[in-house]
């Protein structure tokens, strides 16, 4: 679903014909994704299109183009920096290493510590099932079906992480609600919390952006919309 750019055979026509352009210097090649997480190994793997990169780079070199950016994307984190060093790469995009919730994050302690929850609340009880509103609700499906999705909820700080959730169902194509397993200790209109790999781009939700967490001072500095501009200040 990521489709784009050129095929590795191409390069070398596609960029003498952007050079054509006023104002334009080909100066590097990236492509997506070229780390990813595999399910099954748990690892964080490289894939062809980082080789077709590489390629891509030395065809470039060879015909005459200063090549200064081999841009890397894809699963980023700290882990992974040696990975992408020795196979060639001189750029990167920080992507949810930013936030500590890449899904490699899932299963390892990494050095990045997640700094991101989706808030919601319980929006109602039926037929042996509590729900939640469920907009933006996207846990990462490069590693759904390995764990459980779970979460919290309470009505208070004090109490929240007693009453811990698991996900029964929910509908990521038309989010209105997340359908969750009985859990004691719950009320409509508490609170709930998940950590997940955030999409924010493609979600309806606003951003809030807090400092002073670690110290125990929260300061709320703004509430963003999904495109980064802010709604409340």
């Amino acid at each position: 679903m990521q489709e784009g750019g050129f095929p590795e055979e191409e390069v070398l026509t596609a960029a003498q014909d952007i050079s054509q352009l006023d104002n334009v210097n080909v100066v590097g090649v990236t492509s997506f994704p070229v780390l990813v997480f595999n399910p099954n190994t748990k690892k964080v793997e490289t894939t062809y299109n980082f080789d077709a990169l590489i390629k891509s780079a030395e065809k470039l070199e060879k015909n005459g183009f200063t090549v200064t950016q081999i841009n890397a994307p894809g699963t980023t984190s700290i882990s992974v920096m040696k990975i992408l060093n020795d196979k060639g790469a001189t750029h990167i995009e920080p992507g949810h290493g930013f936030a500590g919730m890449t899904p490699l994050h899932v299963f390892e302690n990494l050095p990045e510590i997640p700094a991101v929850l989706w808030v919601t609340e319980i929006s109602h009880y039926y037929n042996g099932y509590f729900y939640a509103y469920g907009y933006g609700f996207g846990p990462d499906t490069l590693a759904c079906g390995e764990y459980d999705v779970t979460g919290f909820a309470g009505n208070s700080p004090d109490n929240i992480f007693d009453n811990q959730l698991v996900v029964d169902d929910y509908y990521p194509a038309m989010d209105y609600i997340i359908k969750l397993k009985e859990s004691k200790g719950i009320s409509v209109g508490d609170t709930v919390i998940f950590g997940f790999r955030q999409q924010i781009s493609f979600s309806t939700l606003k951003v809030a952006i807090i400092k002073g967490i670690q110290n125990g001072r929260p300061e709320l500095l703004g509430i963003y919309d999904r495109t980064g501009n802010i709604t409340y200040r």
